[in-house]
């Protein structure tokens, strides 16, 4: 009956829940940057605001899935850049840049 306690010990629900709503975050960026990526192409600039995204390139805006509060977005360079933020609990607050991300979007070749 000892083995039951140990295994036990070594769990810690709250930090899998973290980790789990981490691996959520890093998705909803992916998807975000990626959306934001296919706007690029078809409009030649990054909305003004993420909410430009609905409903061509995503049903819903993906919110934290702690507090439900929006990614923090700013479009900048005259569309042309954006930065996208992100905190998570593990590592804390990140900023990716669209142009320090390699690019996901499709190419258009004249």
């Amino acid at each position: 009956m000892l083995i039951a306690p140990l295994i036990i010990s070594g769990v810690n629900p709250s930090s899998q829940f973290a980790k789990a709503r981490d691996a959520s975050r890093a998705s909803d960026m992916r998807s975000i940057q990626n959306a934001l990526n296919r706007e690029l192409v078809i409009k030649g600039a990054y909305p003004a605001s993420l909410d430009e995204l609905v409903p061509v390139q995503m049903s819903k805006i993906p919110t934290d899935p702690q507090t439900y509060k929006p990614y923090e977005y700013q479009v900048r360079n005259s569309g042309q850049d954006y930065e996208l933020c992100v905190t998570f609990e593990s590592t804390g607050r990140m900023c990716e840049r669209a142009s320090e991300t390699p690019s996901t979007a499709p190419q258009i070749i004249n």
